[in-house]
């Protein structure tokens, strides 16, 4: 008997660093060809990366799978950095307009200590 899970939403399931170890965790799709798993480059490209990174030849497609399962997609930390900057720089300024009244308040008080020793 073969299982395959119908993938009903055209988006590539989570690449694994188990992939190829067994035979059921690479992602499979249907070509003209029939159903077949996806090679260790298209993991690589579905990773982000571009289709001139050259991969080691020396590994073997099973080791492949894992470095591919245990990359980090680019597009996404960059997605990520962009949408978490703006926020850090907000954050900052608020912080930093925070910091100010604080002094504000800190030299007012002080400027009513003193006068107030004076009387």
């Amino acid at each position: 008997r073969v299982y395959v899970r119908e993938n009903k939403n055209s988006v590539c399931p989570t690449l694994t660093a188990n992939m190829g170890t067994g035979g059921h965790n690479v992602p499979i799709i249907r070509d003209n060809n029939g159903i077949r798993k996806l090679t260790p480059r298209e993991c690589f490209n579905l990773q982000g990366f571009p289709s001139s990174y050259v991969l080691p030849k020396t590994l073997s497609d099973t080791n492949l799978y894992k470095l591919a399962g245990n990359a980090v997609s680019i597009p996404v930390v960059k997605l990520l950095v962009n949408k978490i900057i703006p926020y850090l720089y907000i954050k900052n300024m608020e912080d930093a307009n925070n910091d100010e009244q604080e002094e504000q308040k800190d030299d007012e008080n002080f400027k009513n200590k003193f006068f107030a020793q004076l009387l």
